[in-house]
């Protein structure tokens, strides 16, 4: 049986209208802590494909001690909101003993107009209708208990939660919070325009506690400044009836009742939580070979439509056949209000701006950039604040493989040219560190982050072609994978699997490529 996961105490306010709703849950939430409870959720059923595609134990992965995510949320247009709780059941795999745990709040980045993290912006230019996003996090229970817990950090993005007593390596701890997501008005990865809402980066998320301790970066406003581990979510959104969702992972259950839908949706070995939901998608579901691809539209061009779904059918079919079997039974393409294209596990944002004739090759290389990431970040996980080439670079190193495929070796040259060498040549007159390998916080903005991580990373890989043969280069990026799928790996992991593949020991070409101001 499906259940929901509703606040005691807060269950008349849930019931109420949607005006009433946000305020009362907010009184509630601040006073009491509202404890949660299951009851049942879904009346229909009306069934997805398969969710994953792989056995996790064949790569070393114990579903039982993987983190658990359970989410019962409501979003509210007409406030622009998300209400919603969420149950999280973790274990301490750190090989320590912990005495707190971080979550990273992402929308409160979004609280203030002069440093919220739009893509591409400089500060409050072009934000002068601007309304804050943010979270207001309710009471948070600790095994059932309710605790108390602190708000810090840069844009208070983080959440801090002090352990009773110490959580010994492999001890389960059960966290539950409720709180309401307050949307920007602001077509980003996290934001409403025009009717659509993108729900990426939004709930609270674990920080990762790696051999530096707790992660807790801020919200760069430049790059992806993300770092999670793959988990398993289960989520449960209740909608307006003629609002339509994509998400993260496999929708499994559908219904209507009254005014309302219901979505069950659940999602394994993924590293984030996305989901894009709008009462003017139009949906088109095409198989490609054991992966559903949906897309979801806006525009009403069937003839763009159309290309956009043999790009990404076509860009799917490509990277399993050069870097191994995407492990999931969906993906989905999104065309949104978006500034570019942004990858979440699973899920694509891909800017409505490129839907039309005009736009056709803008809107290949993005979706296939995008979906590349499923490779690298979604499967392959990285942290992309420390170590963005990880990602990026082999990202924009894939659209050379799909274009030597699509169009050819001299068309993909000249592609990889205009895209990257001469991208490369106009910008690094202005670019005073050339270390592709550094922190989000020492580049200079998003031209000097994109020179180098995208372009000259890529022109690092097509030199590796050269110095131990391109087959070569195919096979190490498919071992890779293969060992580090659904792990987060660095940067002498990938030069370690290379010197493998080579034979050789290409540490100095690493290192003059990455580390050379």
């Amino acid at each position: 049986m499906s259940y929901s996961y509703f606040m005691e105490g807060c269950g008349v306010a849930l019931r109420n209208k949607r005006k009433l709703l946000s305020l009362v849950l907010i009184i509630l939430i601040a006073i009491v802590g509202c404890r949660v409870i299951q009851r049942p959720f879904f009346k229909g059923l009306q069934g997805g494909g398969k969710t994953l595609l792989v056995n996790p134990s064949d790569y070393g992965i114990n579903e039982n001690t993987i983190t658990k995510y359970e989410m019962d949320l409501q979003l509210l247009p007409e406030e622009n909101q998300v209400s919603g709780s969420q149950r999280v059941i973790y274990t301490n795999n750190t090989g320590e003993a912990l005495q707190e745990i971080y979550f990273n709040i992402y929308p409160n980045a979004f609280k203030d107009k002069s440093t919220v993290p739009a893509l591409f912006s400089n500060g409050s230019s072009g934000l002068e209708d601007y309304s804050p996003g943010y979270i207001r996090i309710g009471g948070i229970l600790l095994n059932e208990e309710k605790t108390n817990y602190e708000i810090s950090g840069i844009g208070e993005t983080l959440l801090k939660i002090p352990l009773t007593k110490s959580l010994k390596p492999g001890e389960v701890v059960k966290i539950e919070m409720s709180y309401i997501i307050q949307l920007p008005n602001l077509a980003d990865r996290f934001g409403y325009h025009k009717g659509v809402y993108n729900m990426g980066n939004w709930y609270p998320i674990l920080a990762v506690y790696d051999e530096a301790g707790w992660s807790l970066d801020p919200y760069y406003a430049v790059g992806d400044p993300f770092y999670s581990e793959a988990s398993n979510y289960d989520v449960n959104i209740k909608t307006p009836r003629d609002i339509v969702i994509a998400s993260t992972g496999n929708i499994l259950q559908h219904s209507q009742e009254g005014e309302y839908a219901y979505w069950r949706i659940e999602a394994r070995l993924v590293r984030d939580f996305a989901w894009v939901a709008s009462s003017d998608f139009m949906v088109v579901e095409k198989k490609a070979g054991d992966t559903s691809v949906k897309m979801y539209y806006l525009t009403a061009d069937k003839a763009i439509r159309e290309e956009a779904l043999a790009y990404s059918i076509e860009a799917l079919r490509i990277f399993e056949k050069h870097f191994g079997k995407y492990p999931y039974g969906q993906l989905s393409v999104v065309e949104t209000y978006f500034p570019s294209g942004m990858e979440y596990p699973t899920l694509v944002y891909i800017s409505q701006e490129y839907y039309s004739k005009a736009q056709l090759q803008a809107l290949e290389l993005v979706i296939v950039h995008e979906i590349a990431h499923q490779w690298w970040y979604g499967v392959v996980g990285n942290n992309q604040i420390k170590e963005a080439w990880l990602d990026e670079s082999l990202t924009t190193y894939s659209e050379l493989v799909y274009y030597r495929e699509t169009k050819g070796e001299a068309i993909a040259a000249e592609i990889h040219k205009q895209r990257n060498i001469n991208a490369w040549e106009v910008r690094k007159g202005s670019i005073t560190d050339n270390r592709i390998l550094k922190g989000l916080e020492e580049f200079q903005g998003w031209g000097d982050y994109g020179s180098l991580v995208y372009s000259r990373g890529a022109m690092m890989l097509v030199e590796l072609e050269a110095l131990m043969g391109r087959n070569k280069v195919y096979e190490a990026l498919r071992d890779y994978y293969e060992k580090y799928m659904f792990k987060i790996a660095v940067s002498d992991d990938f030069i370690d699997v290379v010197n493998g593949v080579s034979g050789r020991d290409n540490q100095s070409f690493f290192q003059e490529w990455l580390l050379v101001p």
